[in-house]
């Protein structure tokens, strides 16, 4: 019986990563710099949180045994695109998804419940109003391929994933 049940827990706590090296390497795609700011996934952390449009990224972090920093790159979005979201309304949103389960989106769900304490939200402030924001979070997506994200890659790479 506790074999069964730890069986499932593991199963619970499997989280899918891509690595495609290809789109690491393609030289047609070019990633500006961006200024990453990272906050603990916590209520506390709202504060830290600007208040302005830009990209946003939930890492699963362990910061276990002293190993050197290493995460878990599990989704990319965006807030400010055409809604008036700011990212730290969207970080706020989270909260809310985390406490009712949404059909539509079981892997945030998860996400959000089963890597409580180990979760991360990297965020990029985006202040220039001429910055395409959908443009760069595809861009995004398709390099790194997050594995909780649906929707918002480009056609050929969505083709891909769901032929997988």
């Amino acid at each position: 019986m506790i074999q069964v049940e730890l069986r499932q827990e593991l199963q619970d706590y499997t989280q899918s990563v891509r690595l495609w090296r290809r789109q690491w390497i393609d030289k047609s795609v070019e990633l500006p710099p961006l200024k990453w700011e990272r906050v603990r996934f916590n209520e506390d952390s709202k504060v830290s949180v600007p208040d302005t449009p830009g990209l946003y990224a939930f890492f699963i972090e362990p910061e276990l045994a002293n190993f050197p920093n290493h995460a878990y790159l599990m989704y990319i979005g965006k807030a400010g695109d055409k809604s008036k979201n700011t990212l730290r309304k969207r970080f706020m949103q989270y909260f809310q998804d985390k406490k009712r389960f949404d059909a539509a989106r079981p892997k945030i769900n998860k996400l959000l419940n089963n890597w409580d304490g180990y979760l991360y939200f990297y965020f990029h402030e985006i202040t220039d109003p001429s910055t395409d924001i959908a443009k760069l979070e595809k861009l995004l997506l398709d390099t790194f391929l997050p594995s909780c994200n649906k929707n918002g890659f480009s056609v050929w790479i969505s083709t891909i994933l769901n032929a997988l």
